[in-house]
């Protein structure tokens, strides 16, 4: 027995060929679009790595004319010569963050520039335990006054986190955790009732038990290259075959036929 969809094609065949066709253009559609996004996430990498390299190639600031700044973003990618004492009971590891296929965390340490200014440090990177995730690898902190050559930094990249009603009581109402899964500064202030101006990015190395790394920009960027390749790939291929089944085969099918 014939379905009604069946008997509906038979009688209009102009039907399927639309609604493949229509399949076909919405499938062009899409992995064109999703190309294109690719593409231009890899010209904004692009754009801010030459933003980056432009701002490097600029004399370090000093502390007393990064701290004049009204927003310490507008140096950002800067490099600038800082000198303070760390906090070093009040480092913060921020967890997800892996490196070369290990699962471990960025590091941070305040560094008090004055009594009224303190920067967040990201210092390096630290691999997780591999028996206990929760024991921390206490890395080396230099006391004293320490010269710190860093760059201005906008954060870290924030990461999926669970909201606070949805957290376990255990979480809720422990003290507070060195752990985290973001920083997020005005907050973070408040929480450790430190004077924080801004964050930035160790560039010389004062300790040796952390890596630094850090990301490049514009090898990030190529994998988004890659993405947009195969989704215009995608989109070729969905307009190929769509072009072979619904015009090359009828047409060779009926010239054998006659």
């Amino acid at each position: 027995m014939k379905t009604q969809e069946s008997s509906l094609f038979e009688r209009h065949p102009w039907a399927l060929k639309a609604l493949v066709w229509g399949a076909c253009a919405l499938t062009m559609a899409t992995t064109f679009s999703l190309g294109a996004w690719q593409w231009s996430r890899a010209e904004q990498k692009w754009a801010l790595q030459a933003q980056i390299e432009q701002a490097g190639m600029l004399s370090p600031l000093s502390q007393e004319a990064y701290l004049s700044l009204k927003d310490p973003l507008e140096a950002l990618h800067r490099r600038v010569v800082l000198k303070g004492h760390w906090l070093a009971k009040d480092t913060l590891y921020l967890d997800n963050r892996p490196y070369s296929g290990r699962a471990g965390f960025w590091v941070f340490t305040p560094l008090v520039l004055t009594p009224s200014k303190t920067v967040l440090v990201q210092r390096g990177w630290v691999p997780r335990d591999a028996v206990d995730p929760l024991r921390l690898q206490e890395v080396q902190t230099p006391d004293g006054e320490m010269e710190v050559v860093a760059q201005v930094s906008a954060g870290p990249s924030k990461m999926f986190e669970l909201p606070m009603s949805a957290r376990p009581d255990s979480v809720k109402e422990s003290a507070f955790s060195r752990i985290r899964a973001n920083l997020e500064l005005t907050s973070l202030a408040a929480e450790m009732a430190l004077p924080l101006v801004g964050h930035v990015m160790e560039v010389d190395a004062s300790t040796s038990d952390l890596v630094r790394d850090w990301p490049v920009v514009e090898q990030t960027a190529s994998r988004n290259v890659g993405y947009a390749f195969q989704w215009y790939a995608l989109c070729a291929l969905a307009f190929f075959l769509c072009v072979w089944y619904q015009i090359i085969q009828p047409r060779r099918h009926a010239k054998r036929n006659s």
